[in-house]
């Protein structure tokens, strides 16, 4: 799995329903702190319209429905943060490790304001202190990090740097990126005390947050939301992760048909007065919202904010399959930008090791390894060496 996800945000503001309607799995949901001690970890289904459709093929993959495909996305769900966490109150260290292993947040709010920083019952809590919070304690703990980090690569190389950074997954790409916008020489790293929190800030910002205004569906939130947003310019993506795992459990029980990110769903059996009023009223706020908004939000972060694109491997560009005849069965996320030789590195090292040239299997014309892959790009990569376990 290359790609994880953090879901993040202060207690009781509905982060392990978040996570379990994204990955339909069953977990701890509660209203109390630390419901979540231990991390969740799932796989969520990012939907994309499949490329299958443009070529005419229909996909051997078990994620296309044919129309739709969907790409596996790690998740990782862990307890509440409260303020202080990077000094380690309520444990926040150690949520904080397991954070860190992921590529980008999705933070979630309160954005009926009924709860507080530590999860307590709210009066019209500020929208601004929610918003600001997870930032500033990622920032502060991460800061705490890099300074230790720096004390060992300081007056060293990039590449020293970024074994000693390894831990906090930062790649050698990032740090270049860093350094080159610091104007840091590579070579010979050396950062000033007073450069050390941007060097921080900078690096923390490669992996960017979303902020989720969970709990829209409650009487006035939206409105709430938006006069937030015309305030202050900050985006946010209106959420009821109460919804969509309600959708999901109906669909489970066969009340109804509804396809994950939709904005409508089809009741198919006799249900109860009681369930079919309460899923009108999940209807009406689906059409105002243009669905839930969970996957509205797992979009925007992996495609506006990461800046990803997906691209398809294949072994035969005339059939678009592998070497088993499978049509188009990987989807790949890969960041805008990628060259065709860092692709195939990522399909396996033996294929760039090995690289002679590749094949645009739309076009049917050979790209060079400095070739920018292009978002649903299929690509057939041809090496003088079969990759091991292709």
């Amino acid at each position: 799995m290359s790609i994880r996800i953090g879901i993040v945000g202060a207690p009781n503001k509905g982060k392990s329903t978040f996570f379990a309607a994204l990955t339909k799995i069953k977990v701890d949901i509660g209203p109390y702190p630390f419901t979540t001690i231990d991390p969740n970890i799932g796989i969520a289904y990012l939907p994309v319209q499949c490329v299958c459709n443009e070529l005419g093929v229909r996909c051997s993959s078990k994620y296309c429905d044919g129309k739709t495909r969907y790409i596996p996305i790690e998740l990782i769900d862990v307890a509440g943060l409260v303020e202080g966490a990077y000094l380690g109150r309520g444990m926040g260290n150690k949520f904080l490790d397991e954070l860190i292993k992921a590529d980008g947040f999705i933070q979630i709010i309160d954005a009926s304001g009924q709860t507080d920083l530590d999860g307590k019952p709210a009066i019209d809590f500020p929208l601004e202190k929610e918003v600001v919070f997870l930032e500033k304690e990622l920032l502060e703990w991460f800061k705490e990090k890099i300074s230790k980090a720096y004390a060992k690569f300081k007056l060293k190389t990039i590449n020293h740097a970024q074994k000693e950074l390894s831990g906090l997954k930062i790649s050698l790409a990032d740090l270049q990126q860093v350094c080159n916008k610091l104007s840091i020489d590579p070579q010979r790293i050396e950062i000033k005390d007073d450069k050390l929190d941007l060097f921080a800030k900078e690096l923390l910002s490669q992996r960017p947050i979303m902020i989720a205004a969970n709990k829209a569906d409650k009487p006035g939130v939206l409105e709430r939301i938006k006069k937030f947003q015309t305030r202050t310019f900050i985006e946010l993506v209106p959420t009821s992760a109460e919804y969509e795992y309600t959708l999901m459990l109906a669909k489970e029980k066969g009340y109804i048909n509804y396809t994950p990110s939709e904005n409508s769903f089809q009741i198919i059996s006799e249900i109860e007065q009681e369930k079919k009023e309460a899923l009108k009223k999940i209807e009406e706020f689906i059409k105002i919202n243009n669905g839930t908004g969970i996957y509205t939000i797992l979009k925007k972060l992996i495609f506006e904010k990461m800046k990803m694109i997906v691209a398809y491997p294949v072994e035969d560009e005339n059939k678009f399959t592998d070497s088993k005849n499978q049509v188009l069965p990987d989807a790949i996320l890969i960041k805008q930008g990628t060259s065709v030789i860092e692709f195939a590195a990522k399909i396996h090292t033996d294929l760039a090791e090995n690289f002679v040239m590749a094949i645009d299997a739309k076009t049917k014309k050979n790209i060079s390894k400095q070739y920018i892959i292009k978002n649903n790009d299929v690509i057939k990569i041809i090496s003088a060496k079969k990759a091991k376990g292709a």
